[in-house]
Parts: C-alpha cells; structure tokens; sequence
C-alpha cells in the first residue's frame, strides 16, 4: 500500500499535500483578543456573582492563550488553541445576554402628569 501521506500532518517539513502557515496570524490575533475584549468592555454590568464564576474560565483561557502564542513557530499550535476556543462560548454568554437585555429591554418613559 501507499503510505507517504499517512504522517503528512505531523510533518514539519512542506510536500505536496502539507502546506502549513507558522507563526502568529491576524486572524488567531483577533481569536484570542476579541473574547478578553467584549468581556471587559461589558464587565460593569455583571454582578460580583457572575464576575467570581467567569474568572477561572477566563484565566484558563489567557494562559491557553499565551501558550499557543509563545509555541506559535511550531506547526499545528492551533490545535492548544482549539483548547480555549471551546471555553468562547462561555466566556461570551454573560455579555450576549447583556447586551440582549439592554438592547430589547422596554424603555420606561415617564410621563408628565
């Protein structure tokens, strides 16, 4: 059998079938800033509840984040990142409802008696 492609992924070394971008990208750049960016932007509205239970989460991600950042030469390191890619959602929660709540939220105007 032909097994030449059976370690393509792994192999540091460009063929035919393995072409690999190294080091950091704008497009991983914005992954990893932009949760750490809405979730601050949006933090006064939290309670201190809601804050205590997102700060693990978002460590994790930060130090998910600057391990991949500092092993970026090295092919695949988007793959630690699909580590802290899965905690987006969570981290995203809390301000998407946020801001659902202060966008569709009725607005109350008094009126003058």
């Amino acid at each position: 059998g032909d097994f030449s492609n059976i370690f393509r992924s792994i192999a540091v070394i460009k063929s035919e079938f393995n072409v690999y971008e190294v080091g950091p990208t704008l497009k991983k750049s914005l992954s990893i800033i932009l949760p750490i960016l809405i979730f601050e932007i949006t933090k006064k509205y939290y309670t201190n509840y809601q804050r205590i239970k997102l700060e693990p989460i978002i460590l994790f991600y930060k130090y998910i984040s600057i391990v991949t950042m500092l092993l970026s030469n090295l092919p695949f390191n988007d793959r630690i990142l699909l580590i802290g890619w899965a905690f987006i959602p969570i981290m995203l929660s809390l301000p998407f409802c946020v801001i659902i709540k202060y966008i569709f939220s009725p607005i109350n105007f008094k009126l003058k008696s």
